[in-house]
């Protein structure tokens, strides 16, 4: 059965029966029956139930046994079991009551085209159909269907199968920087749909349209462009190291000839010597 999309709350009993909770047991409380309104039961193991209130399991474990009072061993809770009983009848007869209605009233209209039709007598050689209208209710029916059908974040979504779908969409589409990341993605995937509470009829197309999504907002770092003047920086410093080693840097005078003295420029700047057949590239001397 599935349940409606209103869940009924009665305020003064709510508070009667859960006076003695506190704020985090409230929140913790109300998650599991809101689960238990869309799904229709609760699951009994652990990390389950820790993961649909949104709580670690070591407090999880410290909370449950307070919890654990308003459900059965099973985690069956009595007073939803006849909520949902009752919506579920409601909803029956409503269903019977608008298809006996939408019969009636389109039998006739169709009673009263016909009647119509024989007091004119101009032929027709290709007379339009009336529309099927039980069709068109059926498909009004399968849009409220599929409404009703959605349902909360599935446990430990996405799984491998569907991780290696996007690991392979993003090699074909050359991202391989990406697909390293696919359990980063899910993550973030997950705490994005249960920070906003999400419900839907297709986890796996949502799933598809994040991975498709990740190309557009994860964009390729462009590499640092080197600059001139970082340029004319880092050969400057090169040439002063070779300097240092040929020249000044050589204890054995009489084993290599002396280096010439630099030379200055108009500012009384030093300038090595091999420096001055390199700096006309960058546009100057100085």
């Amino acid at each position: 059965m599935t349940a409606p999309a209103w869940m009924p709350l009665y305020v003064s009993d709510y508070l009667a029966d859960t006076g003695h909770l506190s704020t985090l047991e409230h929140g913790a409380y109300l998650l599991l029956i809101m689960h238990y309104w869309q799904n229709g039961s609760l699951p009994t193991d652990e990390k389950k139930l820790a993961r649909i209130t949104r709580m670690r399991l070591e407090l999880w474990r410290k909370l449950a046994p307070q919890l654990k009072d308003f459900f059965d061993d099973s985690w069956r809770h009595e007073r939803i079991e006849r909520e949902l009983s009752e919506a579920s009848d409601i909803l029956s007869k409503r269903s019977k009551a608008g298809k006996a209605g939408a019969s009636g009233r389109w039998g006739k209209r169709n009673a009263d085209a016909m009647a119509n039709a024989s007091k004119c007598q101009i032929p027709s050689p290709t007379p339009s159909p009336l529309p099927n209208k039980k069709e068109k209710e059926e498909k009004v029916l399968d849009r409220a269907d599929a409404r009703k059908r959605r349902v909360s974040m599935p446990f430990n979504f996405p799984d491998e199968e569907l991780k290696s779908a996007a690991v392979n969409f993003w090699q074909v589409h050359a991202r391989p920087d990406i697909a390293a990341e696919v359990d980063i993605q899910a993550d973030q995937f997950r705490d994005h749909h249960a920070k906003t509470g999400a419900i839907m009829a297709d986890w796996p197309a949502a799933w598809r349209t994040w991975y498709r999504n990740a190309l557009k907002y994860n964009k390729i770092a462009q590499k640092h462009k080197e600059s001139g003047h970082e340029q004319l920086a880092r050969v400057s410093a090169n040439l002063i190291q070779e300097f240092r080693s040929n020249g000044r840097g050589n204890n054995h005078s009489d084993q290599s000839p002396s280096p010439e003295l630099p030379d200055e420029d108009d500012d009384g700047r030093t300038i090595s010597p091999m420096a001055l057949d390199v700096l006309p590239r960058f546009g100057g001397s100085h």
